[in-house]
């Protein structure tokens, strides 16, 4: 199992487009989770009843995202000194799209997109 865990470490760091379809299938996978998240508040404000949905699964999930995102505010709050929510969440969206931007970018040598990624700071707050 962990030589497993290790040559698909190895792969998503050698590979940029290994790495940019992990990044990619994470960003759908959260945004897909919150999306659910958020029509199962609009059900239990409108209804005042959860039908035949795991409240407890959902709770992991936002459990998860907040405590990630708490964790990432603080560690960007520290390496940037900055001091509004507004700005670190500015800032990180910014790093996505630069992100984005770099993985879209038509490149014929894949080890520079990798190199931008890593030199850029992109992939310390991603």
């Amino acid at each position: 199992m962990l030589h497993q865990r290790y040559q698909e470490m190895f792969q998503i760091l050698t590979d940029p487009q290994t790495l940019i379809d992990k990044v990619e299938k994470h960003h759908t996978t959260v945004r897909w989770h919150l999306n659910r998240l958020y029509r199962v508040r609009n059900e239990i404000a409108h209804s005042g009843v959860l039908q035949e949905i795991s409240a407890i699964r959902y709770t992991e999930h936002l459990y998860d995202y907040l405590a990630t995102l708490v964790s990432e505010v603080t560690r960007f709050s520290a390496a940037n000194a900055t001091g509004s929510l507004g700005e670190i969440f500015s800032l990180i969206n910014d790093n996505y799209m630069e992100f984005y931007d770099l993985s879209r970018a038509k490149q014929t040598d894949k080890p520079s997109v990798l190199g931008k990624l890593w030199t850029s700071g992109v992939m310390d707050f991603l």
